[in-house]
């Protein structure tokens, strides 16, 4: 018996080690189908990107700022135009330029730029950027003797973008942070007010309490053996005469008087 329960484990054990290695394979597959399908988009976007560049390129460059090889590589309109930008349906980013060069004593520079909106910062630092200021690129490569690019000696640069928005732009977690916290600053305030509201109400009905509990005291009576036994309420019956009007206290002392001096004469 205990050798057919250990050839069942072990088949059974067989059996999902092969359902894992096949949900394995599986999952592989994906993974290589989805990467691969990832790459191609991204590929497919950068070829938009690109094209929509280099259609519209006299737009981009007149919406956003220059350098000036003329004026010693100054930048002209450096905040460059971004609500044109925004209009025209594209993005607009502030850049931060660091570079090094022996040429030159500037090593930073800010200033904006507008790009197609179907771009991302990836390609616009490492393509676009370089083909919009191509001119002061190619002033600070420097080549060796065999004509071969010096890259020792040659500019060496990074940009940082930042995109303007137009408004604040707020997360979806700051948004819930927010609504939880007008919401608990309305319904405090209700519920204190509720539970105050409940409390005068308590206060307010003691007294007519303690009244009718001294009623019920004084309506009982108490028997011969020291028991007591309370009396029911019963409601006085009406009276069907007139009620008897009493003459004022100095009229009837008046006719007291008279009758006693009646009788002497």
């Amino acid at each position: 018996q205990s050798l057919r329960n250990l050839q069942r484990r072990s088949a059974a054990l067989r059996w999902l080690l092969c359902l894992l290695l096949l949900l394995g394979t599986f999952a592989f597959l994906a993974c290589g189908l989805s990467q691969g399908e990832a790459e191609a988009w991204q590929k497919q976007q950068r070829r938009a990107c690109i094209s929509e560049f280099n259609e519209k390129r006299p737009l981009f460059y007149r919406l956003s700022s220059v350098i000036s090889q003329e004026l010693g590589w100054d930048i002209v309109q450096r905040a460059g135009r971004p609500s044109v930008c925004l209009g025209e349906g594209h993005r607009f980013y502030f850049v931060l330029f660091v570079y090094s060069h022996w040429k030159t004593s500037s090593t930073t520079a800010d200033f904006g730029v507008c790009m197609p909106a179907t771009c991302d910062s990836t390609v616009i630092s490492d393509e676009l950027m370089v083909a919009m200021y191509n001119h002061f690129f190619e002033a600070h490569i420097e080549y060796l003797p065999d004509g071969s690019p010096d890259y020792a000696n040659s500019l060496r640069y990074t940009f940082t973008l930042k995109e303007y928005k137009p408004t604040l732009d707020i997360t979806e977690s700051t948004q819930a942070a927010v609504a939880l916290g007008v919401g608990l600053s309305l319904v405090l305030p209700l519920v204190c007010t509720l539970i105050d509201e409940l409390r005068r109400c308590w206060q307010r009905r003691q007294p007519d309490t303690l009244t009718a509990t001294a009623a019920t005291t004084a309506m009982t009576s108490t028997d011969g053996e020291g028991r007591g036994e309370e009396l029911p309420c019963r409601p006085e019956p009406k009276s069907s005469r007139p009620k008897t009007q009493t003459l004022p206290l100095f009229i009837l002392e008046s006719l007291s008087i008279r009758r006693g001096l009646d009788s002497l004469f």
